[in-house]
């Protein structure tokens, strides 16, 4: 289990950080990705983490701001650590090798 850092924007680009990581280590990239689910606890943050999620594509996977994927957002939601303010779930599929 990871340790929960900072403020909205280091929480998402955590998140981010850690579904690459697990991604590249199941042989798939984020360009895999075709559903993301985002849950937050502040209502507020939506416009700081859509941002942070901007600059991580850009830098990692601009695939996936030049071509949007199917997503769900939930807001005003409780998460398993008090500290924590957001969770990103990702559904992603790769071909037959």
């Amino acid at each position: 289990m990871g340790k929960v850092v900072g403020g909205i924007r280091e929480q998402t680009i955590a998140a981010w950080t850690s579904i690459k990581e697990i991604l590249e280590g199941l042989d798939a990239r984020l360009e895999d990705i075709f559903q993301i689910y985002f849950y937050l606890v502040n209502r507020d943050d939506n416009w700081d983490m859509f941002k942070a999620t901007e600059e991580f594509f850009s830098e990692h996977c601009p695939d996936l701001n030049e071509n949007p994927r199917a997503g769900v957002l939930l807001k005003g939601i409780q998460l398993d650590l008090p500290t924590m303010l957001i969770e990103i779930e990702v559904a992603a599929a790769v071909g037959k090798k």
